[in-house]
């Protein structure tokens, strides 16, 4: 399951699965629904501000192969490995 956190002009999604694989096909999906909605109501994101971030544990971290690749509107996604605000 994803889950949106909106907070003014930031939203992040959160989703969970027993695999990266898994997780890259919902977000992906999830974030095309996104970009269909900002396109149909002519809005865009800041790419150079658009990343993600992988959260588990060190062990299963370190199991994953390969990394997901995210993408919005053809273009992808950089993946972060930590993130202030």
């Amino acid at each position: 399951t994803t889950k949106a956190n909106l907070f003014a002009d930031d939203t992040s999604l959160f989703c969970e699965g027993f695999s990266p694989y898994e997780i890259e096909i919902k977000l992906n999906k999830d974030i095309e629904n996104v970009h269909r909605w900002l396109t149909a109501n002519k809005l865009s994101l800041n790419m150079k501000k658009s990343e993600f971030m992988i959260i588990g544990s060190r062990r299963r971290l370190a199991s994953i192969e390969n990394s997901p690749v995210l993408t919005l509107g053809g273009n992808n996604i950089k993946r972060v490995y930590q993130k202030s605000h």
